[in-house]
């Protein structure tokens, strides 16, 4: 993270010069005269002829301008990638056993079609039986990535005010050591505090969850043609996989809510 920032802050910087060398050729393009130099320069080259018209140098000049400040004055747009992207999940319940279930509820099917696989007593799974298990994994779990990552988002922790700001802010809070006033602890202390530091370990649990459904779904879309078949225990190690993602991120509820949203199963 400190290398990251470290070019970024040289890529800036170095922008900054680049900038200010623009503006140096657009104050020169509106002199209301040329320089001694150039004006000597233009004299022993023309003798007494006059001097080429502003117009024209004005024009040269502020092509040139245009052509330096196009390419690296005007720095192209940037974006923060520490954080995760909204996905448009409504938080008026997160935390709650309502946003929970349906979590709860994609951690069931998996486990149902993990029985299920490792039931069957061929070593490749027929077109059939890759069809089947695909059809009843997508009754309950989301098969694109944002409808997927929506439903755990409405449960975790969202992102908050200060996680926001030393995102958008990390240069200047990397070199002014995070201070925050007179008499005041840094904004970066030593610690995240607890809801931060849940916040990250289920949106970490969340993006593995999706990687490992993503893979189970792609080797079933694969079995389930008619001239492929799938090896049984390639699919029943992906839903391990995807199992073991569901069970990292729901270690992170709390006991009582968990036991209560697989009561309503």
């Amino acid at each position: 993270h400190r290398q990251s920032t470290s070019s970024n802050t040289m890529a800036f910087i170095w922008r900054r010069i680049r900038a200010l060398l623009a503006t140096v050729a657009v104050a020169t393009a509106y002199s209301p005269r040329p320089t001694r130099r150039i004006r000597d320069d233009c004299r022993s080259s023309i003798g007494t002829r006059p001097l080429p018209r502003r117009d024209a140098t004005v024009a040269s000049l502020r092509s040139l301008m245009l052509l330096v400040s196009s390419s690296a004055a005007v720095p192209a747009p940037s974006y923060a990638s520490n954080l995760p992207r909204s996905t448009g999940a409504s938080l008026s319940a997160v935390g709650s056993v309502e946003t929970l279930l349906p979590i709860v509820r994609m951690a069931a099917a998996l486990e149902a079609a993990s029985s299920q696989a490792r039931g069957a007593e061929e070593a490749d799974l027929s077109s059939e039986a890759c069809g089947k298990l695909l059809r009843s994994i997508a009754e309950t779990i989301p098969a694109d990535e944002m409808s997927f990552k929506r439903s755990f988002d409405a449960y975790s922790v969202p992102v908050n005010y200060k996680q926001r700001f030393l995102d958008s802010n990390a240069f200047l809070v990397y070199y002014s050591r995070g201070f925050d006033g007179a008499n005041r602890p840094a904004i970066e202390g030593e610690g995240e505090d607890v809801v931060n530091k849940l916040q990250t370990m289920q949106y970490g649990a969340r993006n593995e969850a999706w990687n490992s459904v993503d893979e189970l779904l792609s080797e079933l879309r694969f079995g389930s043609k008619g001239d492929a078949n799938s090896k049984r225990e390639d699919v029943v190690g992906l839903l391990e996989q995807a199992t073991t993602a569901f069970d990292s991120y729901l270690s992170l509820a709390p006991p009582s809510d968990l036991k209560e949203a697989r009561s309503r199963l």
